[in-house]
């Protein structure tokens, strides 16, 4: 059969679609708008802008939005870190990488002078025991200092 038998094939003038073809359309809106219930979230407020000053938001103040949300939402408070405790945590993570570098560099020199396979495997299981312990201790320091224990 011929392809203009079938009207879903037959040519139309663009925007008129006749009657007979099934699924016809309307003719195309060039600027169509979407109604007010459908523009924003949260009626007139739309996502991603501050209402304040009409300013688009960052990607990091929507995340950090949203993860407040949710921690409202679970019953997670907020606590504020005294200057005294920020810096105490700053130290402890500086004195986590100063020893890192420090095993990273002791590993470097004991892989140069390691002759067989299995000492190189046990040096590398050594290596990563020692970094997941700095991490460890690290982590336990800060969470102290949170607490209020260190200072």
């Amino acid at each position: 059969m011929h392809p203009a038998a079938f009207p879903r094939y037959r040519s139309t003038p663009i925007g008129e679609a006749p009657d007979a073809v099934r699924g016809a359309r309307r003719p195309a809106v060039p600027f169509r708008t979407e109604p007010e219930s459908r523009r924003g979230r949260r009626g007139d407020r739309q996502q991603g802008v501050d209402v304040a000053d009409g300013a688009p938001k960052s990607a990091y103040e929507l995340a950090m939005e949203k993860l407040k949300r949710q921690d409202e939402a679970a019953g997670v408070e907020a606590v504020e870190l005294t200057p005294a405790q920020i810096e105490a945590i700053a130290e402890a993570r500086r004195t986590c990488e100063a020893r890192v570098a420090e095993c990273r560099i002791l590993h470097q020199s004991a892989l140069a002078g390691a002759a067989d396979v299995q000492a190189m495997q046990e040096l590398e299981a050594n290596h990563r025991r020692d970094l997941a312990r700095c991490a460890d201790d690290r982590d336990k320091r800060i969470e102290r200092i949170r607490r209020g224990e260190i200072l």
